[in-house]
C-alpha cells in the first residue's frame, strides 16, 4: 500500500491518532497521520541523522562533547538516541515518550538499540520534568526537546512553567536544546519570549534554511567565555568526526546572539 509517495510498512492507531511508517527512496519515515515527517532514517545507514534539523540539534556537542546525563522529551523514530549511542563515549540517555506504540515502532522499524545506557519512560514529558526538577535539581547536562503531534508542537512543552522546570533540572553548565516551528508564529513568539525570560537572554538559534524548523539553545548559567578560535577548532574536529557542518552551526549561533554574551574574541 502506498502512502505519502512511499510504501506503507506499518500503521497503528492509539488514543492520540494514527502512527505510520513509510519507506521512500531508501529512507524510512515516521508520520502521525499527515504528510509531515516526524523522523527520518536512512535504511543503509541507520546511525546517521538524515533530518537536517536533527543534525543541527547536535550542535550542543560544541560545548559539551561527552555529556554524562541527557534527557530527551519525545522519541519519534529514535534518530537522536541512535546517533548518540553509536558513539561509545556518550553517557546515559533517558527518553520520555508519551505514546507506547511509538517506542515499539522505534524498536521494530527504526533500529533503536537495546543499550544499558538508554532508559525510556512512558508519560508526559512536561509532567516528568516538573516532578524531577523538585526531586533531582541540577542533574542533567543536556535536555533535548522535540515533542510534536500531527498538529504541531505539543503545548505542554511550550510553556513558561516547563522552561522554568527545565532550568531547575539542568546542571550549572547544562543546556536546553529545542526544536521549534516557525510557521506557527503565535506559539513561536510566546516560546521565544518565555525562553529569553527564563534563561536571562542566554538563548541562541540555528535557523534551518529551506524548512520551517528553528533550533533553540538555552544555557542554564552564564557560559564561560571561550575564544572564537577555540570553538572554531572544535567545530572542525566535530565536522571531521561526524561529517556534519558544525562550523556553519557555530556561525549561526554567533550571529543569533542578541547580547554578544557567549562568544568573545578576547
Amino acid at each position: 500500500m502506498y502512502r505519502y509517495n512511499g510504501i506503507l510498512i506499518a500503521e497503528y492507531v492509539d488514543e492520540h491518532g494514527v502512527i505510520e511508517v513509510v519507506d521512500h527512496d531508501g529512507v524510512r519515515c515516521l508520520h502521525f497521520g499527515s504528510a509531515a515527517q516526524q523522523s527520518r532514517m536512512p535504511l543503509a545507514a541507520p546511525c546517521q541523522l538524515s533530518a537536517l534539523y536533527e543534525q543541527a540539534m547536535t550542535a550542543f556537542l560544541l560545548f559539551n562533547s561527552a555529556p554524562t546525563n541527557t534527557l530527551m522529551i519525545g522519541l519519534g523514530g529514535g534518530g537522536m538516541a541512535r546517533f548518540l549511542l553509536h558513539h561509545s563515549e556518550y553517557g546515559r540517555i533517558h527518553v520520555v515518550e508519551l505514546r507506547p506504540q511509538v517506542v515499539e515502532l522505534a524498536r521494530q522499524h527504526f533500529a533503536l538499540p537495546q543499550d544499558p545506557r538508554l532508559q525510556i519512560s512512558i508519560g508526559c514529558g512536561a509532567q516528568y520534568v516538573a516532578q524531577q526538577s523538585r526531586q533531582q535539581a541540577h542533574s542533567h547536562d543536556v535536555i533535548v526537546v522535540d515533542a510534536y503531534s500531527g498538529d504541531g508542537m505539543v503545548p505542554e512543552v511550550a510553556s513558561a512553567e516547563f522552561f522554568a522546570d527545565c532550568h531547575s533540572l539542568l546542571a550549572g553548565s547544562g543546556m536546553l536544546v529545542i526544536n521549534l516551528w516557525r510557521s506557527d508564529k503565535a506559539m513561536l513568539a510566546t516560546v521565544t519570549r518565555d525562553l529569553l525570560h527564563e534563561f536571562d537572554w542566554r538563548v541562541h538559534f540555528i535557523p534551518m534554511h529551506g524548512s520551517g524548523n528553528l533550533i533553540g539553545f538555552a544555557f542554564a548559567q552564564e557560559f564561560q567565555l571561550q575564544q572564537v578560535t577555540q570553538l572554531a577548532a572544535r567545530a572542525v574536529q566535530l565536522q571531521q568526526r561526524y561529517r556534519l557542518d558544525y562550523p556553519e552551526y557555530l556561525q549561526d549561533l554567533r550571529l543569533s546572539d542578541p547580547l554578544n554574551k557567549l562568544f568573545s574574541d578576547e
